[in-house]
């Protein structure tokens, strides 16, 4: 008889085991351990047991599924309006006869944790900020929503989500690289320096909470005369993905121009800068991700400063995330 229950502190070696015997995918890290799922996913001050459901059947797991919540917009608290399912897995010796049900019962459980907490929408798998737990372990640099080859897709469509937006992942190698030269990105050079530091503090709680297992530096233009701001950028470190593709490879977390109006060439020669330091320091790949939609808005939008600024760095898409959300019917 199969049993779901929530999560027991005698669980991880259990839920390492389903992990690491999924099929293999390239963005789902591989070789993860208990302190992995510690660091990850435990760790979290808002974890809570009863968002992670367990399916047992004599005293062998089965699979197990988890779900969390976003944050409040300025990032100080946890907002329960918007839920995330994190994680949907089985043992792959579940036969096919079986696996179906468990998906759908496993789903249901935590939806149901969710709106009994007052979720209004889900979110498959999460994206960009709405990354509760797994970022780092799933995805890349963030978590792109539902990647376009995991086959948790169809499941997840069969279940009620819609499909709201996606995902473009990009990646240039380093190997080789050089900042893009030109007359005006030679002016800039000699108008403005970059200060780096690691590890630079969260932004809010949030950030503290979903990034702070990252070895970061943040890249900051500031004009030599008056020390103005010019730009930022924000590096982290893949370690978990690195150890999976066999390379050391970063990520662009945070990108923050000066102003609306600045000129695009500033971010470009920031970028570049950044890119050539982290060449410097062993990084032989750099991701990118770039959202064409807001996670359940209906409006498209695509940062078309953005892409032109990682076209013209080299960056090509490898892969692709499916936003999928599902609004909570009103009294459900």
């Amino acid at each position: 008889m199969i049993v779901f229950r929530p999560f027991r502190n005698t669980d991880p070696p259990g839920l390492v085991e389903i992990w690491r015997n999924q099929p293999p995918l390239r963005r789902r890290a591989q070789g993860i351990n208990t302190q992995s799922l510690e660091r990850y996913v435990f760790s979290k001050p808002y974890f809570d047991r009863e968002g992670l459901v367990v399916a047992e059947e004599d005293h062998r797991l089965l699979g197990f599924g988890h779900a969390g919540f976003t944050a409040s917009r300025d990032g100080a608290t946890l907002s329960h309006h918007t839920g995330v399912v994190g994680a949907l897995l089985l043992a792959p010796d579940v036969t096919e006869d079986r696996r179906a049900e468990l998906h759908a019962e496993l789903l249901r459980r935590v939806e149901s944790y969710l709106v009994e907490r007052g979720a209004k929408e889900i979110l498959a798998m999460g994206v960009a900020v709405a990354c509760p737990f797994y970022l780092g372990l799933y995805g890349g640099g963030a978590l792109p929503g539902v990647l376009d080859k995991d086959p948790a897709l169809p499941m997840f469509e069969a279940a009620g989500y819609q499909r709201t937006g996606g995902t473009s992942i990009l990646q240039r190698s380093l190997v080789g690289f050089r900042p893009v030269i030109d007359r005006v990105l030679m002016q800039i050079r000699r108008s403005y320096h970059i200060e780096a530091s690691l590890d630079p503090p969260a932004s809010n709680w949030w950030e503290a909470c979903t990034t702070a297992f990252m070895d970061q530096t943040e890249f900051r233009l500031e004009s030599r005369d008056d020390r103005s701001f010019g730009g930022r950028v924000v590096l982290g470190e893949m370690e978990a993905m690195s150890h999976s593709w066999g390379v050391r490879a970063g990520a662009i977390q945070h990108i923050e121009p000066a102003g609306q109006d600045d000129d695009p060439q500033l971010l470009l020669f920031l970028l570049g800068e950044a890119m050539r330091q982290m060449q410097g320091q062993g990084v032989s790949m750099v991701e990118a991700q770039l959202a064409t939609l807001d996670p359940c808005a209906p409006e498209p939008g695509v940062n078309t400063l953005l892409a032109n600024l990682f076209s013209r760095l080299g960056f090509q898409p490898v892969e692709r995330g499916i936003t999928l959300c599902k609004t909570v019917a009103t009294g459900t």
